[in-house]
Parts: structure tokens; C-alpha cells; sequence
């Protein structure tokens, strides 16, 4: 199985510029697909920001609802009103 790339060090860099100033059209496909990988990263950021916003919000606002209910229970169960029947 041979090898379709090669791997270039800093000391090839003169021969790839000169190859790419002759063969600049070889830069557009390798362009196009540094840009659609770019894309790609942006979207999964977005989307990650997206869940992790959604999971705070729905977070709190679950321990929100709990806090109170909780809060309303409580008063009914310490108010002293509510204990003597006066109110």
C-alpha cells in the first residue's frame, strides 16, 4: 500500500511555495475544505452553547418552581394561625 501524501517539513517549505505558485488551482480544493470544516465547528458550538443555556434555564427553573412550593407548604405547616384556627 503506497502513500497518496507526504508530509512536509519546515526545510520542503521553498519547493511547496514553488509548486503551489505554478499549480495555484491546487489550493482551492484544499480551501474549500478548511472552510467547510470551519462551518461545521461553528454549528457544533452553537448548538453546544444552545443545550448548555437550555439545561441552566431548565435547571432553574425546576429548582425555582420547587423552592416555592416548598415555601408555600412550609408556611401553611408553621403558621401559627393556621395551627390555633384563628384566621
Amino acid at each position: 500500500m503506497s502513500k497518496g501524501y507526504q508530509i512536509a517539513s519546515k526545510k520542503d517549505s521553498r519547493q511547496l511555495r514553488q509548486f503551489l505558485a505554478q499549480h495555484g488551482q491546487a489550493l482551492v480544493p484544499m480551501v474549500e475544505l478548511i472552510e467547510q470544516g470551519r462551518l461545521a465547528v461553528e454549528e457544533l458550538v452553537g448548538q453546544l452553547g444552545r443545550a448548555a443555556l437550555e439545561a441552566v434555564l431548565g435547571r432553574r427553573t425546576r429548582a425555582g418552581r420547587g423552592a416555592r412550593s416548598g415555601a408555600t407548604g412550609a408556611k401553611a405547616a408553621w403558621s401559627p394561625w393556621a395551627a390555633s384556627g384563628c384566621g
